[in-house]
């Protein structure tokens, strides 16, 4: 807990010289990516590539209804079942992410998605708010669990991946997980989350979360009901990475076991 802590104090607090753009309104649509690379890339080859690729999507989005994009790297050696990159594209409506789609730079940047990722076992997952009729997650689909709009470029965001525990089945994982992400929202909800994105497999879970400020961050986990989600969450996973979001710096490159935004 007191790593877990000193992690969410530390939000911001990076010295580089990052790409900034300018956020638009709140975001009310997402593109959940799970990314694997191409398998005739090297780890180092993927990384090297997916800087200017980052740096495009960057430039086709901005000013054109993008709130913000945030890239998770899992860390070196990960599991192979775990992608090799998370994004979350967050815009602020379905409209105006497929008017970019629709343009011919639009176009050409969904292509280059593929001279980076494997085309067959690469996509963006289906999202659905999670509302009273989701009595249990299905594995491979996020979840929205907050359903509200959210400035993910002006909070401070929070990266999490945890992998299923070999003592905890597949199918305890999906009821309990289900019960988790429930927990938090009660937990944390009426306090400074504010954004609360989510997808499980049966080996792991992925989920972005968007607090007023790092220092709300630090003092909700703090609390009783805290500690209660945190000792939760670790029951039934090992954590891979939980982590802030730092600022993309291009001239820097990007490495693994890091979780980047773009627009600050």
């Amino acid at each position: 807990m007191k790593k877990l802590l000193l992690i969410i104090a530390a939000s911001f607090t990076f010295s580089v010289v990052a790409t900034v753009a300018q956020a638009e309104n709140k975001a009310n649509y997402y593109r959940f990516w799970q990314g694997f690379k191409r398998t005739d890339l090297t780890a180092n080859q993927f990384l090297a590539g997916l800087t200017p690729f980052m740096q495009s999507t960057v430039d086709v989005y901005s000013g054109k209804g993008i709130n913000n994009y945030m890239v998770g790297l899992p860390p070196a050696g990960k599991p192979e079942f775990l992608p090799d990159e998370f994004a979350l594209v967050a815009f602020d409506s379905e409209a105006s992410y497929d008017a970019v789609k629709a343009t011919p730079e639009g176009a050409a940047y969904i292509d280059s998605h593929w001279q980076h990722f494997d085309q067959n076992t690469s996509a963006s997952a289906p999202m659905v708010n999670l509302d009273d009729s989701v009595r249990e997650i299905q594995f491979g689909t996020a979840y929205n669990i907050l359903a509200a709009p959210v400035d993910w470029a002006r909070t401070s965001v929070l990266f999490y991946v945890g992998l299923r525990k070999d003592s905890v089945t597949a199918e305890d994982f999906r009821s309990q997980m289900t019960k988790h992400i429930r927990d938090v929202s009660v937990a944390f909800g009426s306090h400074g989350l504010v954004g609360y994105l989510m997808l499980a497999t049966e080996n792991y879970e992925v989920a972005y979360m968007a607090f007023t400020d790092a220092s709300t961050a630090q003092a909700d986990f703090a609390t009783p009901e805290g500690q209660k989600v945190a000792a939760e969450a670790g029951a039934m996973m090992n954590t891979l990475m939980f982590t802030t979001s730092e600022p993309f710096a291009p001239a820097a490159g990007v490495q693994s076991n890091h979780f980047y935004s773009t627009f600050k």
